[in-house]
């Protein structure tokens, strides 16, 4: 089940959106939405069949982590550059 903010957030945006329209325009704007969804998640279903297999091998898991690793080290050295910035700011 997704997470409540992937309903919220389009149904609020395209509402939002949508709302705006004139009545015919409206009718294609949701069928358009519609369609785009459809195709979005379609997508996401074949991709994710096709990727499978080839993200099952050890090798693939290894380099996953990989770059997960040094991600998570990025992240961590800004936040600790940005918390000594902060510091240095409020020390000085």
């Amino acid at each position: 089940l997704p997470p409540p903010h992937a309903y919220r957030d389009p149904c609020l945006w395209v509402g939002r959106l949508g709302g705006q329209l004139a009545m015919e325009p409206k009718r294609w704007f949701a069928l358009g939405t519609i369609s785009a969804s459809f195709l979005w998640f379609f997508g996401l279903a074949l991709l994710a069949a096709w990727l499978a297999p080839r993200l099952r091998t050890a090798k693939a898991q290894r380099i996953i982590n990989i770059l997960v690793g040094v991600v998570m080290w990025l992240i961590a050295f800004q936040l600790a550059r940005e918390g000594v910035a902060h510091m240095h700011a409020l020390f000085n």
